[in-house]
């Protein structure tokens, strides 16, 4: 069993685990409830993990990469993976992961994967640092899967509940193949609201998550049936964003991502996939988004 690692201050106690870093439970001590979602299996069994080297699926869950062929199943194995602690402190968590001979069988790069988590007061800020250990250049996605309670106590209604993107009116999110969770980009669909709040209805996800791309999103909040805010993350400078439920359940993640699903029937090289990112040997890819909970 994964070792558990717990920092906390006045207003916040967060967990981490070692299986996956991930990032396990937010709770909030001034209003006594748990914000993050509690992987009940009877819906989804993760809190928050991280997706790498890949973010969505593969098509045909086949990675083609200078005339070799990888498979791997969707989102990755680091969140299959049990990291190494680094260090703990009072106000920080920092975690570290290799390839190993398994992974090397899946996915033909080196790598160190450092994922830090940081506790300041109401924020909670997610660091990922990847440096490319292999000789020649590495390609590979990074993503966040937080997913979070909603409503985080008593039984309100989810659908009094409700988005704002910053105060964004206008969006357009790609669709996907909901046979394989591949992406159809040349349909978009378009997401709009007259004051910049959208209510999240009973069928928003009967087609899977909704994928925002072009570097939309910085900031998305979730608001309570009074519109005062819940919580909210800033993702500045993410090209892709995800908002996702499971039909029905009582959580709904905010997925910021460097890269996405493949584009439906995509058989080029790996470094050709959509939103792929890339590292010469030696160099660090560093991105962070942050929790705010109010």
């Amino acid at each position: 069993m994964a070792e558990l690692r717990t920092i906390s201050n006045d207003r916040l106690s967060i967990t981490v685990s070692d299986h996956g870093a991930e990032l396990s439970s937010i709770y909030d001590k001034e209003h006594n409830y748990e914000v993050l979602w509690t992987a009940d299996n009877k819906y989804w069994s993760r809190h928050a993990p991280v997706l790498f080297p890949i973010v969505g699926g593969l098509y045909k869950k086949e990675l083609r990469y200078k005339g070799k062929t990888y498979h791997m199943n969707q989102h990755g194995f680091a969140r299959d993976n049990d990291f190494t602690l680094i260090s703990q402190t009072e106000n920080q968590i920092i975690h570290e992961f290799h390839q190993t001979d398994e992974t090397k069988q899946l996915y033909p790069f080196d790598f160190t994967l450092k994922i830090t988590h940081t506790l300041k007061g109401n924020d909670v800020m997610i660091t990922w640092d990847v440096t490319n250990d292999t000789d020649g250049t590495m390609y590979f996605s990074i993503g966040g899967h937080p997913a979070f309670n909603v409503p985080p106590m008593g039984d309100t209604p989810q659908t009094d509940f409700y988005l704002r993107f910053g105060g964004k009116k206008q969006l357009e999110y790609i669709n996907l193949d909901t046979s394989d969770g591949t992406a159809l980009p040349q349909i978009t669909t378009p997401y709009t609201s007259p004051d910049g709040i959208f209510p999240i209805t009973e069928h928003m996800f009967d087609n899977d998550a909704l994928i925002f791309e072009h570097n939309q999103i910085h900031e998305v909040s979730f608001l309570f049936p009074d519109r005062t805010p819940y919580l909210t993350m800033h993702c500045q400078d993410f090209p892709y964003f995800a908002v996702w439920q499971k039909p029905g359940a009582p959580f709904i993640c905010l997925e910021p991502w460097y890269g996405r699903t493949d584009n439906s029937g995509f058989m080029g090289d790996f470094s050709e996939k959509t939103g792929i990112q890339k590292l010469k040997k030696g160099q660090t890819f560093h991105a962070e988004y942050s929790i705010t909970i109010h």
